[in-house]
């Protein structure tokens, strides 16, 4: 096993974006790009979700990566690049915390947010469920949610965790909810986003003979906390809603993005009952161009995010894509537009994605060992 592997792999991009009124105002920038394993101490590392189940400590020393199959965290040490420690949760009982987990969230001094299907709470890593904060639909005040809506993303006030933010995907009204939830009142306020209501032309069901539906595919919505703002922002949109939680103010950005095309035609019909036109919708989806969630360097005050086309071969969506056209766009602070970038050298979807060390961390399967690529930005003026 590696203890440390660094895999020489730099290349030079120069980006050619001058200043105008338009969006772009950095006259040049340059990508350096080299990759990492982690030794991960004769264990195998739970990579089967490609670190979705994932979160950083504060200072960004540890990777916290759920293990499904064991049930357990992983700790990883992103300095040293190494497996730590590894860390049993409880599924049933009064620390309970479930089988189905679907989000896990870093808090503070070494506690998480960990949800599932079955319910939601704060834990430490001695397996000790500190705060219980599952809630029913039914039980909010004021809810406009649906039952049939799952919970698709959560954020907790860094100052309250009695206040949550969160998204909920209704399938039946192919929509997205977005409310500000208290769980000691179960008072619940739901946030309008007007600028996202064409999400739902994004979805596409796939149902039987009589019409009803079997399952259905929709854009991943997400939800990020920089300090004290909540950046709202989905797979199919360019824009973003940026949530200041000290002044309560709600703010939209639609970038001018110049170097790819934003028009997306999404699904031709919203539903269907014919498998292989389910999945050839998908494709057309998958194949669009779609963004990455937003991501934040507090030492340089600038804001990253990725686009990228997926490339199947031959069609075969069940099979994974065999790489992706990657864009790079850089914001400043207030999240206008400084500077884009094609990476051809970066030829995986990026999933799980994070901004250590001034740079941009990529995670990478390298032959079923986890990895990642780190991108380093040079010559950004803003």
């Amino acid at each position: 096993m590696y203890r440390l592997s660094y895999l020489p792999l730099i290349i030079i991009l120069i980006a050619c974006g001058q200043h105008n009124n338009e969006g772009l105002k950095s006259d040049s920038i340059s990508i350096s790009i080299d990759s990492v394993r982690v030794d991960a101490k004769d264990q195998f590392l739970y990579l089967n979700s490609y670190l979705r189940h994932s979160d950083l400590s504060e200072d960004k020393k540890f990777l916290f990566n759920f293990n499904l199959d064991k049930h357990h965290i992983e700790q990883i040490d992103l300095d040293k690049l190494e497996l730590v420690n590894t860390y049993p949760m409880e599924k049933e009982g009064p620390d309970g915390i479930g089988t189905n987990i679907h989000n896990i969230r870093y808090l503070q001094n070494d506690t998480f947010y960990i949800s599932s299907y079955e319910r939601s709470g704060i834990v430490n890593l001695e397996g000790e469920k500190i705060l219980d904060i599952s809630f029913d639909i039914h039980d909010l005040k004021g809810s406009q949610i649906s039952p049939s809506a799952s919970l698709q993303e959560i954020q907790v006030h860094p100052n309250n965790t009695n206040l949550i933010y969160a998204i909920f995907n209704d399938w039946r009204e192919m929509e997205y909810i977005f409310a500000k939830i208290d769980l000691k009142t179960k008072i619940v306020e739901i946030i309008d986003l007007p600028e996202f209501n064409d999400v739902e032309k994004q979805y596409i069901g796939l149902t039987d003979q009589k019409g009803k539906t079997l399952t259905m595919n929709g854009p991943t919505p997400y939800l990020d906390l920089f300090e004290d703002q909540i950046y709202i922002s989905n797979i199919t949109d360019s824009a973003v809603y940026i949530l200041d939680l000290k002044n309560d103010t709600l703010q939209f950005k639609q970038p001018n993005h110049k170097i790819f095309n934003l028009s997306r035609k999404g699904p031709s019909v919203p539903k269907t009952d014919s498998f292989e036109t389910f999945k050839k919708e998908i494709l057309a989806v998958r194949e669009d161009i779609n963004f990455s969630r937003v991501l934040y360097d507090p030492d340089r005050k600038l804001h990253y995010r990725f686009s990228f086309n997926e490339v199947y071969d031959n069609g075969k969506i069940e099979e994974g894509p065999i790489r992706a056209i990657n864009y790079l766009s850089i914001f400043d602070s207030e999240f206008d537009l400084i500077s884009e970038q094609s990476i051809e050298s970066l030829t995986n979807t990026p999933l799980k994605i994070f901004v250590k060390d001034k740079k941009i961390w990529v995670y990478n399967n390298f032959e079923d060992e986890m990895g990642f690529l780190r991108l380093s930005i040079h010559d950004v003026k803003g």
